[in-house]
């Protein structure tokens, strides 16, 4: 163990007594700097020095607290001894704030009031300050993020933009583009090796695709593409780090992974790929500077969350929070993490400036950071129990209470402002559609035997259409080892319920062949898997033409 990580262990173990109080501390110190300085000019005086110190530790207890000067050998022996302990406990004590010293001035370099963020949390001034901190904190295996997966608020992985479908292929790793009109593919282009698709978002005349890749160096990654005529490939990026958020205001992309060096050797502070987070534009890779990460007080964990914020020109603004526990809420051009450091805290993250603006601290271990309304709700672990801070966005405290926060619950797909359908497998093992109010009472429900569907585990699978009143959901079934990939059309009535009007279907033997998506265009259906594309009119289901993505 490290020099500065030792000596931050023994004193969170370090007990100060209540009754000690550093006017106390300070006062004796004076007394006994007094009492070496006459020792020193006087030294035929009658009593040691110890014993000097002893007595002058005595107009420091109160008179309350004062033993007779009459009183017997017993009691001058308990005064004596209790005298002893308190000056051996002024020392612990002065110890330990000597070696509180050492630590922030050897962490800290120095800076013992830093400015931002009230001192909580501030911008490193060095590479050698980040390794320090990075390797106090190392561990040899890989530590668990908390905050399984990623938020892709707002984004899709299948759009019409211009009479033209952009969809992503999950299991195949490309992006196609196809004609609404002649159903030909006007543009396809695989992911880099090992990238996952996420979603698209379109920002003008751009097209941003999201997509991650795992394994042991994970990376958040983001490709811009022309779409406003011919299409093509602009720019490529990509960031360090597991990928936990994404989302955009129609102009750039907020992007957040979280990036653990909890296992990498640590070897030297030269060595930059060992701790520093990066970012790489078309293929140039570059670690952050100094000035953009930034380190918590006494940061506990090994971990970056990264923050960029891109535009389609090829800008990019991008910081890291050290000591992220991979808590992560975006909303909007906010980002909320939860930062663990001397105590747990949520760090607000301006996204279009990627740095730090707010911090809150909570009185334990952050668990979740949850959507509350206009503001969001923070949950921790206290010394009592589990308690919650409902904060304003600007993380201004509005109240706390015991117990844990759970987010609105939502009831699937919006279908208008007062009805949200979604998919599930009933009481007697039957796929069903039902359509609920705001308020999560069920009002219409409509039975698939012998079919599953991929909506019951994510509600994005359905398309419910308030203008047409249609109601889209895919289904699977097994039929003599092959695969019937299909999609169930429902009209919907305010009144009178939802009315099967047909399925558009084909039979494959890909397991992994389910539509994902369903769009409506022109007076057409198109559902959208990962291996095809079948348009059919909407008024009666007849189908246009299939569309092969190869």
């Amino acid at each position: 163990m490290s020099f500065e990580s030792r000596i931050k262990s023994l004193i969170d173990k370090a007990e100060v007594p209540e009754n000690l109080s550093p006017e106390l501390l300070v006062a004796f110190l004076e007394e006994k700097q007094r009492l070496e300085t006459e020792s020193a000019n006087e030294p035929t005086a009658d009593k040691s020095l110890s014993e000097r110190s002893e007595d002058a530790l005595s107009g420091a207890v109160s008179e309350s607290d004062e033993i007779p000067l009459r009183a017997g050998k017993g009691a001058r022996k308990r005064r004596r001894r209790g005298k002893r302990a308190f000056y051996i406990t002024c020392t612990a004590v002065a110890c330990a704030a000597f070696a509180v010293g050492i630590y922030a001035f050897f962490f800290f370099e120095n800076d013992k009031n830093p400015t931002e963020l009230g001192g909580l949390i501030s911008a490193a001034v060095g590479y050698e300050q980040i390794y320090s901190g990075m390797q106090s904190v190392y561990s040899e295996g890989s530590v668990k993020l908390s905050g399984e997966g990623y938020s892709a608020e707002g984004s899709d992985i299948a759009l019409e933009h211009d009479g033209v479908l952009y969809t992503l292929s999950v299991s195949g790793g490309a992006l196609y583009a196809v004609s609404a009109d002649s159903n030909e593919v006007l543009f396809s282009e695989a992911l880099e090796d090992g990238a996952e698709p996420v979603g698209m978002y379109l920002c003008g005349d751009e097209l941003a695709v999201i997509s991650q890749k795992s394994g042991d160096n994970p990376e958040a990654m983001a490709d811009f593409f022309s779409v406003g005529g011919s299409i093509r490939h602009i720019s490529s990026f990509s960031q360090s780090g597991e990928l936990k958020g994404v989302t955009s205001d129609g102009a750039k992309i907020f992007l957040v992974s979280n990036y653990d060096v909890s296992s990498m050797p640590l070897v030297s502070a030269d060595s930059y790929d060992e701790y520093l987070p990066y970012t790489e534009s078309d293929g140039d890779r570059s670690f952050l500077s100094p000035s953009d990460i930034y380190l918590p007080y006494m940061m506990t964990t090994p971990f970056y969350t990264v923050c960029s914020t891109l535009s389609v020109d090829g800008e990019a603004s991008t910081s890291a929070v050290a000591g992220s526990t991979g808590e992560t809420l975006l909303l909007g051009s906010n980002a909320y993490i939860a930062v663990s450091g001397r105590t747990d805290s949520a760090v607000l993250v301006d996204m279009q400036t990627t740095a730090p603006t707010a911090i809150y601290t909570s009185e334990g271990r952050i668990s979740s950071i949850l959507p509350n309304g206009e503001n969001i709700s923070v949950n921790f672990s206290g010394k009592k129990g589990e308690k919650y801070a409902v904060l304003g966005k600007n993380l201004t405290a509005l109240a706390e209470s015991t117990g844990t926060f759970s987010a609105a619950e939502g009831y699937g797909v919006g279908f208008t402002a007062t009805r949200f359908v979604s998919a599930r497998i009933g009481d007697m093992g039957t796929l069903e559609i039902v359509v609920r109010d705001d308020k999560g009472i069920e009002k219409y429900i409509a039975d698939m035997p012998g079919l599953s569907s991929p909506a019951v585990e994510d509600s994005a699978y359905i398309l419910a259409d308030k203008d047409e009143n249609v109601i889209a959901i895919p289904v699977v079934s097994e039929d003599n080892w092959l695969y019937r990939n299909g999609v169930m059309v429902y009209v919907y009535d305010e009144y009178t319920g939802i009315f099967p009007r047909g399925e558009l279907s084909y039979f494959s033997d890909e397991k992994d062949g389910e539509f994902r998506r369903c769009i409506l265009y022109d007076g057409n259906i198109y559902a959208i898997s990962d291996y095809r594309i079948i348009s059919a009119r909407l008024s009666d289901l007849k189908v246009n033409a299939q569309t092969e993505l190869k």
